[in-house]
């Protein structure tokens, strides 16, 4: 009975060694996904409070477009480019979260139990 706690216990030192790691790992990449995804944001509201007066002038002057097609090309710009900047920050919230110890805890408790 004493070897199988010791056993049981080193099972869970490893565990929570492993588990230690994947948080790490994990907390950076959530961490730097929520960075990206502020960024983005903070991003397409700059570019829509500081440049869209200048966008859509120089768009209505350059193009000779009527001032709602100005709007809305200075707008679609907007659109496509902060959609590619939370897409790729989106992708870094897909990853599963600590697979390995997920994997493990589960491999270590179906032996355990047959």
């Amino acid at each position: 009975m004493l070897r199988l706690a010791r056993v049981a216990t080193g099972l869970l030192d490893v565990h929570v060694e492993i588990a230690k790691r994947e948080a790490s790992r994990d907390r950076k990449r959530l961490a730097g996904a929520a960075a990206s995804i502020a960024i983005g944001t903070a991003m397409l509201l700059m570019v829509v409070l500081l440049l869209e007066g200048a966008a859509v002038i120089a768009t209505h002057d350059r193009a000779r477009l009527d001032w709602p097609l100005a709007f809305l090309a200075v707008a679609g710009a907007n659109a496509v480019l902060g959609s590619i900047v939370l897409y790729v920050a989106s992708r870094r919230f897909k990853a599963p979260v600590m697979p390995e110890t997920r994997s493990l805890v589960r491999k270590t408790f179906a032996a355990l139990t047959q």
